[in-house]
């Protein structure tokens, strides 16, 4: 055991050792180029952002205008990814995303491979790096390395080698429905171990790619002959400089506006403690994302290039290396002037333009409403009478609940066709009658200290939310085997007389559909994952609820001018709120709805420099993802 415990201790400080060596090259490369570093990643963040704009602002609209499809749902997913337009858009937006990926890395790993050998680097020399990696991409062989950046380290995210990567992620909306499938989220978390093992495999196949006059395929290849004995020490080390990276950065980002902050204080009066802690923590936040966009991937791509130059030192392999590696081209004034010149217009079309487009900002906004989703479940089991009840106590002034049509026919509350997350029984809602469900009371382990607690009708929800003056969202949940769900649900609202109180939702726009077949003046809400400005050419809706993390204050204006009230969902992190209350929703769908509602009042509510202040801020930082 002795022997075995040495024997670690030593490899230990060799491993140490080793590391120091990385560590004092990695900086090393930045000690000699920071400056060129610097103004590169800059470069490349700002044209990331202005093609992502672009393309933000165009492709949408060319899918709405050639698809008649205005927003994306359970009904029109399929339909929508069938559409070729459909694929030669997003096809555009992969293509872009990925050589603007490929170009920063280039000229990065061009930078630090010259640093390697001890020789200066410019930004011409980057730059030009860049073009000659663009340029071998055109070839049909190496179109992999589009899969490798746009699919494998977005989805991993343990690796973020450029500016552009740290926005192509999976949206949103699509892990909130994996999470809520326990199968989808074990089979996600398999997915994403073996992706994990083939970038470890594959983790040089870019340095390779770019610095070798050799395809994608071959580079992958070569990547895991290169790393193959070196598995644990390329793991240790990447750990241990995103463990640095993240306590400087961290550090950094805290300091600063900490004492920003107090600078702020002492020249305001009547400041409370929970406004100037929440400012802090958005500031915090904020500058940490900045500081982290701009350092991340030029880190990375350091920490790799020590790595693979190491072991092809070891291998006797540098040789191998394209002769164009070691190219420093010379520095280029009229190049910059040129660029400086184009820089500059763009900054002044960029303002111009933004106090056209975004004129509405000047305007303060209204404290948006909170809508306790499926009652308040932070505090009382899920749609049911009580979570309800308490919502209602709580003064909110929405409540949504879903519903089913049991098999009698009567309407009851329950998220799930099957009971068996919510009582602990695998049966379908759909195949018993009311009163059969009152045998399955809902799980000890729900929130609140509840006994004996059953799926309710709609009927006693509505006269609970009647009596209070609240709204009621009833969002119809139809699994094909409903008979009168939608005649049922509208005689209820026509019978308690709650058409002023009762806006009707579904993620399915058929079921809509047919509630305005019914009844064409019955308050609407299509449920959308994402949606566009053109939402508001859709004639069966009144009101879009949409996911929280695809609202953009362009949509929420466009749909106010319509006549269109906006409403999101599931909302349940504070940090998100501000900016929400910046695009001026109405309504915010929340499963902790005592947090949010204290997150709304307190949030600033203000016009102009303040409002635009929070949505840039809120933007940089993608605090939404």
């Amino acid at each position: 055991m002795k022997v075995l415990l040495n024997d670690l201790l030593k490899k230990a400080k060799d491993y140490l050792k080793l590391l120091k060596i990385y560590a004092d090259n990695i900086w090393l490369f930045f000690r000699q180029e920071y400056k060129e570093i610097f103004l590169f990643t800059l470069f490349c963040a700002a044209l990331s952002f202005a093609v992502s704009e672009l393309l933000g602002f165009i492709l949408p609209k060319l899918f709405c205008s050639t698809t008649g499809i205005y927003y994306l749902n359970q009904s029109n997913m399929l339909e929508a990814a069938k559409n070729p337009i459909s694929f030669i858009l997003v096809l555009i937006y992969v293509i872009a995303a990925t050589h603007l990926s490929l170009f920063e890395i280039s000229g990065l790993l061009h930078a630090f491979s010259m640093a390697q050998i001890g020789r200066d680097s410019n930004l011409t020399s980057m730059m030009k790096a860049g073009l000659r990696t663009l340029k071998k991409t055109l070839n049909p062989k190496n179109w992999g390395v589009i899969l490798f950046l746009f699919v494998l380290l977005p989805i991993t995210g343990v690796l973020t080698m450029s500016s552009t990567g740290l926005k192509m992620r999976i949206p949103y909306f699509i892990l909130q429905g994996i999470e809520a499938n326990p199968i989808w989220n074990r089979m996600y978390t398999i997915a994403m171990m073996i992706l994990l093992v083939i970038e470890l495999f594959y983790l040089f196949s870019i340095n390779l790619y770019v610095l070798r006059d050799i395809s994608f395929t071959k580079a992958c290849r070569e990547s895991r002959r290169l790393g193959k004995k070196h598995y644990g020490t390329t793991i240790l080390t990447l750990v241990a400089v995103t463990l640095v990276l993240n306590f400087v950065i961290n550090s950094i980002s805290s300091i600063i506006p900490m004492n920003i902050n107090e600078l702020i204080s002492l020249f305001r009066r009547n400041v409370s403690i929970t406004s100037r802690s929440n400012a802090l923590g958005v500031y915090v936040f904020v500058l940490r994302s900045i500081i982290k966009s701009l350092v991340a991937p030029a880190v990375n791509n350091a920490a790799l290039t020590v790595l693979f130059f190491a072991y092809l030192e070891e291998q006797n392999k540098l040789g191998s290396l394209a002769p164009s590696t070691f190219v420093n081209e010379k520095p280029d004034p009229e190049f910059r002037r040129r660029l400086g010149y184009i820089c500059a217009a763009f900054i002044a079309g960029f303002l111009v333009f933004s106090a056209v487009h975004y004129h509405y900002l000047v305007e303060p906004v209204d404290t948006p409403l909170v809508c306790a989703h499926r009652g308040d479940n932070f505090n009382a089991p899920e749609n049911t009478l009580e979570s309800v009840e308490l919502a209602l106590a709580e003064q909110l002034d929405w409540v949504e609940v879903d519903v089913f049509e049991a098999l009698d026919g009567t309407i009851v509350c329950s998220h799930d066709e099957s009971l068996l997350r919510v009582t602990g029984h695998d049966v379908k809602v759909t195949e018993q009658t009311f009163e059969e469900l009152q045998q399955y009371p809902m799980l000890d382990s729900l929130p609140g200290n509840y006994e004996n607690v059953t799926v309710p009708k709609l009927e006693d929800v509505m006269k609970a939310v009647k009596k209070a003056g609240a709204t009621l969202q009833i969002e119809l949940k139809t699994n094909g085997h409903d008979r009168n769900l939608e005649e049922e649900v509208l005689r209820l609202i026509n019978e308690l007389d709650m058409r002023d109180q009762v806006i009707v939702i579904s993620l399915k726009s058929n079921t809509i559909k047919a509630m305005k077949a019914l009844d064409p003046d019955i308050r609407t809400a299509v449920c959308a994952f994402v949606a566009w400005e053109e939402f508001k050419k859709v004639p069966y809706t009144d009101y879009l609820s949409i996911n929280d993390s695809e609202i953009t204050p362009e949509l929420v204006h466009k749909l106010h001018k319509a006549g269109m009230k906006v409403l999101c969902w599931t909302v349940d992190s504070e940090d998100v709120v501000q900016y929400l209350v910046s695009c001026d929703v109405d309504v915010i769908g929340t499963n902790d709805p005592l947090t949010i509602l204290n997150a709304c009042e307190n949030a600033d509510k203000k016009g102009g420099l303040a409002r635009v202040f929070h949505l840039v801020m809120n933007r940089v930082a993608d605090m939404q993802r």
